[in-house]
């Protein structure tokens, strides 16, 4: 909180975002089985891979001047995998 606001006397914000799972082509070729996909499926709100062309978007609002009033939050893009179970 302390960095936002001396930064943001000069105009600069401060929103972080969090992906996690992200279905890169490196992951599927390095580190992600089918199992993994499968145990990601079953835990996630949403039951489809997370994959970068649903983080992009979230990003580039963030960049944008849509977002000049937003600073000090955390967008998480993660498909439900952190949602809170019922």
């Amino acid at each position: 909180m302390r960095s936002e606001r001396s930064s943001g006397s000069h105009g600069t914000r401060f929103a972080p975002w969090a992906f996690s799972g992200t279905m890169t082509e490196k992951q599927l070729l390095l580190y992600i089985t089918e199992k993994d996909k499968q145990e990601l499926l079953q835990v996630q709100s949403l039951k489809s891979l997370l994959e970068p062309h649903y983080i992009r978007p979230a990003v580039l609002f963030l960049l944008s001047s849509a977002a000049g009033g937003i600073t000090g939050q955390n967008l998480v893009v993660d498909a439900g995998r952190i949602a809170p179970k019922p």
